[in-house]
């Protein structure tokens, strides 16, 4: 349930805060849905050390944080369009601290696994499917019935994920802070392919979002079926493909393939193609590859005390990418739907460079070992 109602509420506020900027009649509204995608994205440079405060002070406490997310969400209502990111950066500092902490009790609980991962994750989807219709339905009321919808989907995943803790995880061993310092090193490369990747798929999320809502001719209704009913259903559908798949190939190699496929499908909008075809590639299932690859590449390689910072990792990769969206949004200026593309499809290519060379490193490190007769497990980098 704290996954689905967590899912809901990114699913409203996403719809919603997309389509009113969309609907805006000025051309510095492609700069504004971008700066509005790093504040959200910012809150989470401190996701790992949120992450780690949760590993070390208990993680269950922690899972209230989202509650300081929900009376933020309620107060958006009364704001005017150009201050959501200033709320937005309010907002999501509270719901990075609850994502590190419920992550990390999954990450812990599923021992990094993928399939059980991806079934949680499945949740999420549905109600990320559900909240399309949703905001389709309670927009008619105005700004405040919508973000008060939001709010309380987040206080009650909160709520009701305090509630469930796992008791099997109440007695942990609290990690030190130089087991948190050999964690960081260990993932450092891949980090920072993550942390540009992040950049490029929330460039390309985005400035596709603004794009479908354009060429729908503002049909909220067929909008928010589009962009989030049809993107949850067949996300929910593909995730335990996802978990099954880093169960058996190498999680790194998962999210070299998701870059790539981002990176393609953001070469192919750019050019004049038919709509029904933008839609097709805006439909594609890539989210819960990218989601369930990163967070078991980054779990896997951190012990069991660690797994909300394992999770913060992937959260303080993904704030960073939130600063490298702010230098865009200043490049994209007055610019349009493809030269936003174009900046993310750069910083695409550049993370899946990143990530084969991770691959080729170790695949090579891994090849002499086992010329030497070496059997130990292969060593991050």
């Amino acid at each position: 349930m704290a996954s689905y109602l967590t899912g809901l509420m990114i699913s409203v506020y996403y719809t919603y805060t997309r389509a009113v900027i969309g609907g805006l009649d000025y051309g510095g509204k492609y700069a504004l849905v971008v700066f509005l995608a790093a504040m959200e994205s910012i809150p989470g440079l401190l996701s790992v050390i949120f992450g780690f405060v949760s590993d070390v002070a208990g993680r269950r406490n922690a899972l209230l944080a989202g509650l300081v997310s929900s009376l933020i969400l309620v107060a958006m209502g009364f704001v005017e369009p150009r201050f959501y990111p200033i709320m937005a950066f309010g907002v999501f500092t509270g719901y990075t601290f609850f994502w590190a902490s419920l992550y990390g009790v999954i990450l812990d609980y599923v021992e990094g696994r993928g399939r059980p991962l991806s079934l949680f994750g499945l949740a999420g989807s549905l109600g990320w499917s559900s909240g399309g219709v949703i905001t389709g339905l309670i927009s008619n009321y105005g700004p405040l019935a919508v973000f008060m919808f939001a709010g309380l989907s987040i206080g009650l995943a909160s709520v009701i994920s305090y509630a469930t803790f796992p008791r099997s995880l109440v007695v942990r061993e609290k990690p030190k802070l130089d087991s948190l310092v050999r964690g960081i090193r260990s993932v450092i490369v891949i980090f920072i392919a993550y942390l540009l990747g992040s950049a490029g798929v929330s460039i390309y999320i985005n400035s596709m979002g603004l794009r479908l809502f354009e060429v729908l001719g503002g049909d909220m209704m067929l909008y928010g079926f589009l962009f989030s009913t049809m993107t949850g259903l067949l996300g929910a559908i593909s995730r335990p493909f996802a978990g099954m798949l880093v169960d058996k190939v190498r999680p790194e190699a998962v999210l070299a393939g998701v870059f790539a496929t981002y990176l393609f499908s953001g070469i192919m909008v750019t050019l004049h193609i038919p709509l029904f075809l933008i839609i097709l590639i805006w439909l594609l299932p890539l989210y819960p590859f990218y989601e369930t690859s990163a967070l078991t590449t980054s779990s896997r390689r951190l012990p069991a005390s660690l797994q909300s910072t394992a999770a913060g990792i992937v959260g303080t990769g993904s704030s960073l990418s939130g600063f490298v969206n702010a230098v865009a949004s200043s490049v994209i200026g007055e610019g349009g739907f493809h030269k936003a593309l174009l900046i993310g499809v750069s910083l695409l290519l550049i993370s899946l460079l990143l990530l084969v060379f991770v691959l080729t490193g170790e695949g090579k490190r891994n090849k002499g070992e086992k010329v030497m007769g070496n059997t130990r497990p292969l060593q991050p980098m």
